[in-house]
């Protein structure tokens, strides 16, 4: 009997570089920081389905990080993230750890691990079949829903004037089925390579390139896809910059910082297809909301004994 093959595709944002725990949760604590983040991404803004309604990919991400105060050297983090594409409604939740190793020249090496769900949610009643009698068509119908664990892994290495980091999802490589052996549909394998650099040009201008590899090698698909950007930030309050997507889109980013203290920032950014319009909408759009704040760790309460006194 056929199978009926598919491959999951991860959320995909154009900002990565304000969201590098999505990718590596090793990212979690490594500021010193609590981190909050929200974003919201539409895919091929306006693009119309052949049947049915929802036809642009909506994604939406909620993530919070910051240092492990109970524990020296380690951070812990969470994110929930939301991905809609036609009759697939994708949900994942993930619960990080990470622990911080300082060396030399003022660097800091981080390995982080986390774990969660990965809900997939499949409306069988908005595919179309090429043969309305085949035997996945008959058994499959309405919506039908798979809960999987998942893991990821990742190693970030830090300084003040460049970052890197690799990381790889989906450990477990899970079928989601829906108790059909016929349907082959994977949560496959991802790895991400990620690094970016900061340049201080003068007292006004900080330029940042970035890059960002991404590959599934599996399935036989040819899906390595490599991201390029550069923003310049002026004056440590306003941002904007220019990114690449290989064989997909032109990207073009704008922030700023609306608080005196800098701990607020607030960024779009506008994606034009210049490749495979002919399956696309020709823009996207995305924006987010981050704050950061300060953390200071809990110090060890001090005991007082009759005969050692404090302690």
């Amino acid at each position: 009997m056929p199978k009926w093959v598919a491959a999951q595709q991860d959320a995909q944002f154009s900002q990565y570089m304000f969201n590098s725990f999505y990718l590596n949760p090793a990212v979690a604590g490594a500021d010193g920081k609590a981190n909050f983040l929200l974003m919201h991404r539409t895919q091929w803004a306006g693009y119309g389905a052949t049947f049915d309604d929802g036809g642009s990919p909506q994604t939406q991400i909620f993530s919070v990080t910051a240092p492990f105060v109970y524990l020296k050297n380690s951070g812990i983090g969470l994110h929930a993230v939301r991905d809609v594409r036609g009759p697939i409604n994708s949900l994942e939740a993930h619960l990080s750890f990470s622990y911080h190793l300082s060396i030399a020249d003022k660097g800091k090496l981080s390995f982080g691990g986390r774990a969660g769900i990965y809900n997939q949610v499949i409306d069988f009643d908005k595919f179309r079949f090429v043969d309305e009698s085949d035997q996945i068509a008959l058994q499959l119908n309405g919506k039908q829903s798979e809960l999987k664990p998942d893991f990821a892994f990742g190693v970030w290495y830090s300084q003040e004037q460049f970052y890197v980091g690799i990381s790889t999802n989906h450990l477990l490589k899970s079928q989601i089925t829906f108790g059909l052996e016929q349907l082959e549909n994977a949560l496959a394998r991802n790895l991400y390579l990620t690094g970016g650099y900061n340049y201080q040009l003068n007292d006004q201008w900080l330029l940042q390139p970035s890059a960002l590899i991404k590959n599934l090698p599996e399935n036989g698909l040819k899906s390595t896809s490599i991201e390029f950007s550069v923003l310049g930030t002026y004056n440590q309050k306003f941002w904007g910059g220019l990114a690449y997507r290989q064989s997909d889109a032109m990207t073009a980013m704008i922030g700023m910082y609306p608080t005196k203290d800098n701990r607020m920032r607030v960024g779009y950014a506008f994606d034009y297809t210049v490749s495979g319009k002919q399956g696309k909408a020709p823009t996207s759009h995305e924006i987010f909301l981050s704050y950061g704040l300060p953390v200071k760790r809990y110090a060890k309460p001090t005991q007082e004994t009759p005969r050692h006194g404090t302690r």
